[in-house]
C-alpha cells in the first residue's frame, strides 16, 4: 500500500489516500492529488512497484514486457513531467538487471524507497539553502 496526501484538499483538510493499485496512483497524478515534480516522480516509482506486484508472469521476459506497458501508462498521466519519466526510467533500468521475477520485484521496491529518500533529502537541503536567503522582519 502507498499512502499519499491528497493535495487538492489542502489547506482546508489533510486527507491521506491509501492506494493499492497502480491505476489509483495514475488517477491521483492525473487529478493533481500529487503535485510537485519530486512528489510526482516518487508516486510514479511506487506506482510501478504496485503494478509489478499485480503481474502474474513467471519468466523475466514476459514480466518485463508487462512492466513496460505499466510504465508507459504511468508516464502518460503527466506528459511533461520530467521527474516522472526519470523515476520510471530508473525503475525500469533496475528491473532489467534482476535475474528473475521475484528478485526484480524486491529490487523495484528498494529502488522506489531509494528515490523517495533521495528526493526527501534534496528537499531538506533545498529548504536549508533557501531559508538563508529569506529575511523575516518582525511586525510589532
Amino acid at each position: 500500500m502507498v499512502k499519499l496526501l491528497d493535495q487538492t484538499l489542502l489547506p482546508a483538510e489533510e486527507v491521506y489516500l491509501e492506494i493499492t493499485d497502480y491505476r489509483e496512483i495514475m488517477t491521483a497524478i492525473k487529478e493533481l492529488k500529487v503535485r510537485g515534480a519530486p512528489a510526482i516522480g516518487v508516486a510514479g516509482a511506487y506506482g510501478l512497484v504496485l503494478g509489478a506486484r499485480q503481474i502474474l508472469a513467471k519468466n523475466k521476459t514476459s514480466f518485463l514486457s508487462k512492466l513496460h506497458q505499466i510504465a508507459i501508462a504511468i508516464c502518460g498521466t503527466r506528459p511533461t513531467a520530467r521527474n516522472l519519466f526519470w523515476a520510471i526510467e530508473r525503475m525500469e533500468n533496475v528491473a532489467v538487471m534482476g535475474k528473475n521475477v521475484e528478485e526484480i520485484k524486491t529490487a523495484l521496491l528498494k529502488e522506489a524507497k531509494k528515490i523517495h529518500n533521495e528526493e526527501a533529502d534534496a528537499t531538506i537541503e533545498l529548504s536549508k539553502n533557501g531559508s538563508a536567503l529569506i529575511k523575516i522582519t518582525p511586525q510589532y
